[in-house]
């Protein structure tokens, strides 16, 4: 690519002595003189390179472009970071390759953003009351008037679904064994 461009700037600098010599005095209101020296030539020279100095950047950006996206698309086909559970990875940014080079630590918060922590319900507590499934927390959740919960009760189970679904993925699935509802 440098050897094009200096054989470029040599090509233009030449043909332009040429035509001041040429046909300079054709074009008084340019002020040229009709026997350009060796001067000119380098100064036409340096005026080509100013002007063409912009191609090897340019040239090398789109070659840059070109290597990321194959980057990219074999970050997408491989094996090693395939998920049965997800499929292949998506490569959503050819620039993912410089932003991956500049990690230097890794902060976790232990919530499972990395590591994809995947939690079954066991048990939990409501308002201080202990409930061993899903089942006897949503009872008390949909109590009608007739029953004897308390209100308090009720409230309380109402903020904690609510903090459930709002705070994390929950899927509700149903055990094929038992019939039961886990998350």
């Amino acid at each position: 690519m440098f050897a094009f461009q200096l054989i470029l700037i040599l090509l233009y600098a030449v043909l332009s002595v040429s035509w001041i010599k040429n046909k300079g005095t054709q074009h008084f209101y340019l002020k040229l003189d009709s026997d350009p020296g060796f001067l000119e030539f380098i100064i036409k020279y340096l005026t080509y390179w100013v002007a063409y100095s912009h191609l090897i950047p340019i040239s090398l950006y789109v070659v840059l472009e070109m290597i990321k996206l194959g980057q990219a698309s074999l970050i997408a086909k491989d094996l090693h970071i395939y998920d049965p559970e997800t499929g292949f990875s998506v490569c959503r940014n050819s620039d993912l390759i410089e932003e991956m080079g500049q990690v230097e630590f890794i902060f976790s918060d232990k919530t499972g953003t990395l590591t994809c922590n995947i939690m079954e319900f066991k048990q939990c507590s409501i308002n201080g009351k202990i409930y061993q499934s899903l089942e006897e927390a949503k009872q008390v959740f949909t109590l009608n008037d007739t029953q004897q919960k308390s209100d308090k009760d009720q409230k309380a189970c109402h903020e904690f679904f609510k903090l459930m679904a709002v705070c994390h993925t929950v899927v509700l699935d149903t055990d094929k064994e038992t019939g039961k509802t886990k998350m």
